[in-house]
C-alpha cells in the first residue's frame, strides 16, 4: 500500500503577501519521503484594471522546500487565475550528488485549483446528506 499524507498553512502577511508551509510525507513498501518548506505569494491583482482585463487573480511567488536527507528545492510560482505555473530545480545534497555530477533537476508544473467551484464538478455527488 502506499500511505500519503499532505498538510498545509496559508496566512496573510500583509495585503498582498500571502506565506504558505506545505508537509508532504509518502511511504510505500521500504520507501519514504518526506518533504517540508514555505512559500510566500506576492498579489498583482490589485494592480490590474478588472474592467480591461480577463484576469480576475494573478500573484507571483516563490520558496524553498526541503527533501529530507536528499535535495533542497528553490521553486518559483505564477498563479494566473485558476491556474499555477512551477518551476523548481532539486539540488541533491544527499550520495546521489556524485552520481548526478552536481547536477539536479529541473521540474515544471501546472496545477488547475479550481475543480470543485465548476458547475460540473463531481463534488457534490460525494456530499454526505444532511438531515
Amino acid at each position: 500500500p502506499k500511505w500519503q499524507f499532505n498538510a498545509g498553512y496559508s496566512t496573510p502577511v500583509s495585503d498582498n503577501l500571502h506565506l504558505k508551509v506545505e508537509l508532504n510525507y509518502l511511504k510505500e513498501g521500504s520507501y519514504t519521503e518526506f518533504i517540508a518548506g514555505a512559500m510566500f505569494r506576492y498579489s498583482l491583482t490589485g494592480m490590474l484594471n478588472q474592467e480591461e482585463t480577463a484576469i480576475t487573480q494573478l500573484s507571483i511567488g516563490g520558496g524553498l522546500l526541503v527533501r529530507a536527507n536528499d535535495a533542497v528545492i528553490p521553486v518559483v510560482q505564477v498563479s494566473y487565475n485558476h491556474l499555477d505555473f512551477n518551476i523548481s530545480y532539486d539540488v541533491n545534497t544527499s550520495k546521489l550528488r556524485t552520481a548526478s555530477q552536481g547536477q539536479g533537476g529541473i521540474e515544471l508544473g501546472i496545477s488547475y485549483r479550481a475543480f470543485t467551484h465548476n458547475t460540473n464538478s463531481t463534488l457534490n455527488s460525494v456530499r454526505c446528506p444532511r438531515f
